[in-house]
């Protein structure tokens, strides 16, 4: 009767370290999960391809707002 307490406490060690094993193979794998929201890398290409549309130049942005230009001593 020991022997079968025995085999049955190792089978239980033995299912317990197996369980442990996957849990940490779980918590050390990378997941991402997509909340629907765009990620950087999607939109700074989209701002890269908008900004061959519009001239978001400094010097442009600064005729609008009415100021020198970068670069421009203001003489």
């Amino acid at each position: 009767m020991e022997r079968v307490r025995r085999l049955a406490a190792a089978l239980h060690l033995a299912a317990a370290e197996q369980k442990l094993a996957a849990m940490r193979a779980l918590a050390t794998r990378h997941t991402t999960v997509h909340l629907g929201m765009p990620d950087f890398r999607t939109t700074a290409g989209r701002l890269a391809a908008d900004s061959a549309e519009s001239d978001t130049s400094a010097a442009a942005i600064a005729e609008v707002a009415g100021l020198p230009a970068p670069g421009d001593s203001g003489r």
